[in-house]
């Protein structure tokens, strides 16, 4: 393509029918075309209760000049050959299985039809959750999603997961796409196996399924992308916003009180306050913000104090918490009397969010049948 000045078109085209209980109510349904021309990509999609599809073209251009690649070519003829790192491998089951190179070259693959003695190339690695940590802290240059990391948006590891054992793992033979720097820092936080891999990689990585398994955040991200963007009383927020949002890996205070500030940016800051406050009966001019208000609207219109309690409450205290870990100051002893008591009823800080998150799931989702998208309230 360099050497022709020419592009390569792709064409894709692709149709789900999803089964009854993944069928989203009929506010759901989108139509619509797509033209993003940083990423060259050009397509119509359309959800609906009976299935979704997208389909279009995508322009693949090469990235240098036929000069700049022969140039770029001939120089990596003289570098020296790519290195690799030496790492613990183990089974699905969580059983360590000795070491082994992330070298393409001496790893097999399930469609190898030789009795090989080889290491599979989907043998699970283990790592200690704060090798994480590097790449959180500089969302410049990297960005972290639930399952995979970029570097500045060119794909860095592929896949990795989190197991009971709040174990960081993924597979030797993306360890090798790695560069060599990047390996041995990798290889610095490497564990033996404490337990198996997580029951959602078994099911995506092996079986080749979507994963229907409790997942408070998938849960919530669900919610936001295909729900909320069509009702009043919240304002859609950006993808980009979205694929920040993670679960804390390790017990850094730092990295949980990121992810309380991103999920209130998330949540609370897009509640529209001016919806809440023209469905109530009061005519006091109240100093309430959206929440506040929310509370009082549901009480107009006729729910208990308990239902109202259990909707605003994990509202109330997700603001709290962003105010007294980010916002104000209000002292370390504070703080650590606030982190140690969450720690105490949660286990962990992914424990806390989870059950966060499970609490917002469940609040969004009432708020939706008391104002869904066509509600002429």
């Amino acid at each position: 393509m360099a050497a022709t000045n020419t592009v390569l078109i792709q064409m894709f085209d692709s149709v789900l029918l999803p089964s009854s209980d993944e069928r989203g109510p009929i506010t759901d349904q989108v139509k619509d075309k797509v033209a993003s021309q940083k990423h060259e990509r050009y397509y119509r999609r359309s959800v609906t209760r009976s299935g979704s599809c997208y389909y279009g073209i995508q322009i693949l251009t090469s990235r240098y000049s036929a000069r700049d690649l022969g140039r770029k070519m001939d120089g990596e003829r003289h570098l020296a050959e790519k290195k690799y790192a030496t790492f613990v491998i183990g089974n699905i089951k969580g059983e360590a299985e000795g070491e082994a190179s992330c070298d393409p070259r001496y790893l097999s693959n399930s469609y190898d039809n030789t009795t090989s003695t080889k290491p599979q190339e989907l043998s699970p690695v283990f790592f200690n959750p704060r090798v994480l940590d590097k790449y959180k802290s500089d969302p410049d240059k990297y960005r972290v999603t639930s399952r995979q990391i970029y570097c500045r948006e060119a794909m860095l590891l592929q896949t990795y997961h989190t197991n009971e054992a709040n174990q960081v793992f993924t597979y030797i033979y993306y360890l090798g796409i790695l560069p060599y720097k990047e390996q041995l820092y990798w290889k610095s936080f490497k564990e033996n196996p404490k337990a198996g891999i997580s029951k959602e990689a078994i099911c995506t990585d092996f079986k080749g399924r979507p994963y229907k398994g409790p997942d408070a955040l998938r849960d919530l991200r669900l919610v936001v992308e295909r729900q909320l963007t069509h009702v009043e009383w919240y304002k859609p927020v950006s993808s980009d916003l979205l694929n920040q949002l993670s679960l804390p890996t390790s017990g850094a205070k730092k990295q949980w009180r990121e992810t309380i500030g991103l999920l209130s940016n998330i949540v609370n800051e897009p509640l529209k306050e001016s919806f809440f406050r023209g469905r109530c009966r009061t005519t006091d001019n109240k100093p309430w913000r959206s929440i506040r208000w929310m509370k009082e609207a549901l009480k107009d219109c006729g729910d208990t104090e308990k239902r109202v309690r259990e909707v605003t409450d994990p509202f109330f205290n997700l603001r709290t918490l962003r105010n007294r870990l980010s916002v104000y100051d209000i002292g370390p002893r504070k703080k650590a009397q606030l982190y140690e008591s969450l720690i105490r009823e949660y286990g962990s800080p992914r424990g806390h969010v989870e059950h966060l998150c499970q609490q917002l799931v469940n609040s969004l989702r009432y708020l939706l049948k008391r104002w869904p998208a066509d509600s002429g309230e």
